[in-house]
């Protein structure tokens, strides 16, 4: 991933968020911060759609999965990678929602940045995309 890009960060703890945000703008990305999923999603409907979203799943107001649900139904946002960043550590659940990648908290912050860095719209976002499971249907087929 260009390091110019966007990352939309949905995170809840405002301790964790901002020292997430200051780790990615000091590694070059531009950081947009949600507090929850429905800010989030207010987010993705008022800017231009960031080039990858890291997730918190257990957030009040609208949760990680419902966010994505929603995220998945609507086509302009449902090709922008998703990575969890989650105390949740079954691997079913986060599976379920479709994620790129996932992590669980406390992450390796080099890892995560190497997770992030492995992106790039053209590598990610090309192919259609199975809406139900978030899957990427050609690097499943590839």
């Amino acid at each position: 991933m260009d390091p110019t890009q966007t990352i939309l960060l949905v995170e809840d703890d405002p301790i964790l968020s901002e020292s997430i945000s200051e780790l990615l703008a000091d590694a070059g990305y531009l950081v947009a911060t949600a507090p929850h999923g429905a800010a989030a999603l207010d987010y993705l409907h008022t800017n231009a759609a960031p080039h990858l979203i890291l997730l918190d799943l257990m957030m009040p107001v609208l949760d990680g999965f419902a966010f994505r649900r929603a995220q998945l139904r609507n086509r302009a946002f449902a090709r922008i990678p998703v990575i969890v960043l989650s105390a949740i550590w079954r691997n079913e659940q986060i599976c379920s929602i479709g994620a790129a990648d996932w992590f669980t908290k406390p992450a390796d912050i080099d890892a995560l940045l190497q997770a992030i860095a492995s992106f790039s719209r053209s590598s990610v976002l090309t192919g259609p995309w199975d809406t139900e499971s978030g899957s990427n249907l050609s690097a499943l087929q590839n």
